[in-house]
């Protein structure tokens, strides 16, 4: 992991937003005071990447008095860059973001469903977690001995991540998941042959039971055909008898149909016979009937002569009614239009008076808006006042905050500094003697007083803004009267001026328009001057209907004449029918009579035929058997005989099942034999997988390249006088046991011999620590799996002398080029100019801030 770019906040010191990039540095040096914030750099990489810190609630790491933080890292990994976001609201649950930046340069998403899940996807990309991260990349301040200081047992744990051996873990997981899914397998396929074998030592009864079973069924078989032979003769019989009734019916339907149809045909011979006595009476009449019809075709002409006159008539009487209409509309419309123009009149009337006075109003009031315009011009320079004493107050407050915060950490760093006992400073790892004592002392002291005259300015500063403030708010009320004054006093005068207008616009209008409008319709309606075209067309409407002489009491009563001879039509037409109709009702009643003499006749032989066959079905009824009986004891036999088949078919399958299930035998066998096998090489990955397996072989084959590496570090950082060898294997104390115990000892050899790890302390700890951790790194920047190419050192310096401060830093400029990135945070001011770069962190009244030096 190679960070770009860090983007800070509101975490921990750093308020606002901070960014530290990280690319144009290989090798620097993190400096600043103690306190400053260059720690919470780290924090703020590994909570971005794991979610911890070295305050273990999300809510502390949110600067004090804000409600949120929010950290942004951009870093490479396997030629992948990556954008990682966490942020944290109070009280709130943490969200995290992940990205990847394409061949197209733009940020892909990676985040998944859920926090930790997204988590998860980071450390599969790094292939670390936190603790394995802080245990190899990371010496944090005060735990640069973490992976020495663990247990043997937790040393082992450690190294195997970080060599990448929980694949084995995983691979030994598999085996065991597979060797438990053996084991139900093989439990499963033995109930199924314990099952079989049962079955097969019932062979013998179900052989003999088939044998019953099927004798049993050919009896049934014969004395069912002897009882359907019955059945079928006994259908035959009915068949024949139901054969016989459909013909009686049929019989009878059709004679019941010739019946039916004589009477038909006879009521028709009457009916033909009746026409034709009233067609003959009606030719009798032939000469009357024709006179009355011609007299009514002489009447009809002239009724239809007077229809033509009176429409002429009714279309005149349109044209009358039309004229008059319009000619009453109009002289309506002008006299409510005149009507209108009277009010107006008399609207004008009343207005003229009220002019005058509201435009001396009018004048007035904007005489008294230009004064109150002069007085609120100091308006905005007041506000600005007020405005700006107010921001300088809130500034000198924030300030003060701060100031208590760091007169806070100044006091707390005082009484640890009084209250330790020990040889070693609690600030900065030098020795702690009296004089060093008395002096950072004297420095803080210094500081703090520094800080209490500021604070106690500042307070004095916000007092005389407040008084200040009191003042303007003073005249600021007063402009504000002012102010609402303006406002309704404009709201009235735009009234008066809008109503001023109304009343000129209104008097203009009745003197150029509606008063010469009035004269005019006065003058029309007085003369009739209006609708002239309609009242010519009024007099020839007049005239028109006297020339055309229209009775309107004649033309009804030569109409109710007409009507009252229309029957005269309608007694022709009988006679031009009857002279046609007579001969062919003749014919009709000629055929009627033949067609009803042959029906009798078939009536008569059908009554024959009819009692013939109810004789014959008498008989056949006399003889037929018991068929619903027959019936019956067949359906009897058919379901035994359908239940003893299914009986025999299921023991001759239980039969022929038992071949099949002696070859399912001797099969479950080979598979069992065959599972057992494969448990038993499963077994054997198990172990081979275990720790106790190939990961202790591969930590034995690692150890020797981690220990020549931590040697040769350590042989620079101490010139030769030190050494360290690692012991997987130690005694039981039980003297009984040939085996030996797994672990994971640090032994260091000196002048004064050989030595286990616990038993060093101080500045030859640490030098230990740090070639272990250095080793670590280089192995596993060499391999597969884990890629570790940054270095954290937080703070290592302090306990040290200046010859072993030479060497560490030697040390780290020697392993410079395995990594892309080495970060070496210290207080101490004369380390500045011992590496190539500088990143300065300072604490600020605004929150710490960082300067990149490259």
């Amino acid at each position: 992991m190679i960070p770009i770019r860090l983007t800070l906040e509101n975490f921990l010191s750093y308020r606002g937003e901070v960014q530290i990039d990280f690319s144009r540095v290989n090798v620097a040096c993190i400096s600043g005071p103690n306190g400053a914030g260059k720690s919470s750099i780290f924090d703020a990489i590994t909570w971005v990447l794991f979610g911890r810190a070295r305050r273990n609630e999300d809510d502390a790491l949110i600067s004090l008095g804000l409600e949120s933080c929010k950290v942004t890292l951009e870093m490479d990994y396997e030629s992948n860059r990556y954008r990682i976001q966490r942020s944290r609201e109070r009280g709130k649950s943490t969200t995290l973001e992940l990205q990847v930046r394409s061949e197209a340069e733009e940020w892909k998403a990676m985040t998944e469903s859920g926090v930790r899940a997204t988590e998860a996807r980071i450390r599969e990309i790094l292939h670390l977690d936190y603790d394995t991260f802080i245990n190899t990349s990371f010496f944090l301040q005060g735990k640069a001995d973490m992976f020495a200081q663990q247990t043997p047992a937790h040393r082992k744990e450690i190294l195997s991540s970080i060599l990448g051996l929980e694949i084995w873990e995983a691979y030994r997981e598999e085996a065991y998941r597979r060797r438990r899914a053996g084991d139900t397998e093989q439990y499963a396929r033995q109930n199924l042959l314990n099952e079989i074998l049962v079955e097969l030592e019932g062979e013998q009864d179900l052989t003999e039971k088939l044998e019953l079973l099927d004798n049993s069924l050919k009896k049934t078989e014969a004395l069912r055909g002897q009882k359907e032979t019955l059945w079928n003769q006994a259908q035959a019989q009915l068949r024949q008898l139901k054969s016989d009734q459909e013909k009686l019916d049929l019989v009878n339907k059709q004679l019941d149909a010739n019946r039916a149809r004589a009477a038909s045909q006879r009521e028709q011979i009457g009916a033909r016979g009746a026409e034709l006595a009233a067609f003959e009476d009606t030719l009798k009449n032939e000469t009357a009937i024709r006179l009355a019809y011609q007299t009514w075709q002489d009447t009809r002409a002239e009724v239809e002569r007077w229809n033509a006159l009176a429409e002429q008539y009714h279309q005149l009487q349109s044209e009358r009614g039309q004229a008059a209409a319009q000619i009453q509309t109009e002289e309506a419309r002008l006299r409510q239009e005149l009507a209108g123009l009277e009010m107006a009149q008399k609207e004008v009337d009343e207005l003229l008076p009220k002019v005058a006075p509201l435009q001396k109003q009018v004048e007035k009031d904007q005489i008294r808006l230009k004064e109150l315009e002069k007085t609120l011009g100091e308006l905005p320079r007041i506000e600005d006042q007020i405005a700006q004493l107010q921001k300088e107050s809130t500034a000198l407050g924030a300030e003060n905050l701060h100031l208590k915060e760091n007169m806070a950490e100044l006091k707390a760093n005082i009484e640890q500094l009084e209250a330790a006992s020990g040889t070693q400073c609690p600030l900065c790892g030098q020795e702690l003697s009296d004089a060093h004592r008395r002096a950072i002392l004297e420095q803080l002291k210094a500081e703090g007083k520094t800080l209490g005259d500021q604070y106690r300015e500042n307070n004095r500063l916000i007092k005389d803004n407040d008084a200040q403030q009191h003042k303007l708010q003073d005249q600021l009320t007063e402009l504000r009267r002012a102010q609402n004054e303006m406002s309704a006093l404009q709201g009235q005068a735009g009234r008066n001026e809008q109503m001023l207008a109304g009343f000129q616009k209104q008097v203009e209008k009745w003197e150029r328009q509606d008063q010469p409008r009035s004269t005019e319709i006065q003058a029309a309606l007085k003369e009739e001057a209006f609708s002239k075209p309609q009242r010519v067309q009024l007099q020839q409407a007049d005239a028109s209907l006297e020339k055309l002489s229209y009775q309107p009491e004649e033309h009804e009563r030569r109409r109710q004449a007409e009507m009252d001879a229309r029957s005269a039509e309608e007694t022709f037409r009988n006679l031009e029918k009857a002279r046609t109709a007579v001969e062919s009702l003749r014919r009709e009643i000629e055929t009627l009579t033949t067609a009803a003499n042959a029906l009798d006749e078939e009536i008569t032989h059908g009554q024959q035929q009819l009692t013939e066959l109810e004789s014959n079905i008498s008989g056949q009824k006399a003889q037929l058997p018991d068929a619903q009986a027959v019936e019956t004891e067949l359906e009897d036999l058919r379901h035994e005989e359908n239940s003893l088949r299914r009986q025999v078919g299921a023991a001759q399958q239980m039969v022929s099942v038992l071949d099949k299930q002696r070859e399912r035998k001797v099969e479950l066998t080979r598979e069992i034999a065959e599972i057992q096998g494969q448990i038993a090489h499963l077994k054997t990955l198990e172990t081979a997988f275990g720790r106790d397996g190939i990961q202790a072989l591969l930590i034995e084959q690692a150890l020797p390249e981690i220990e020549l590496q931590a040697n040769d570090i350590l042989d620079r950082l101490t010139s030769g006088r030190m050494s360290v060898t690692f012991m997987t294997e130690r005694e039981y104390k039980d003297k009984k046991r040939d085996d030996k115990k797994q672990t994971l000892d640090i032994l260091i050899s000196d002048s004064s011999g050989q030595r286990e790890y616990e038993l060093f302390s101080g500045g030859e700890a640490f030098r230990i620590n740090f070639a272990i951790r250095l080793a670590l790194s280089r192995v596993l920047a060499q391999r597969a799996g884990a890629r570790l190419q940054t270095l954290v050192i937080d703070e290592g310096f302090g306990s040290q002398d200046e010859e072993g401060r030479q060497r560490l830093i030697e040390a780290i400029h020697l392993v410079g080029e395995d990594f892309a990135k080495i970060l070496v945070i210290t207080h101490l001011d004369e380390l500045k100019d011992a590496f190539p770069s500088r990143i300065e962190v300072q604490k600020t009244s605004g929150g710490s801030m960082v300067e990149v030096i490259p």
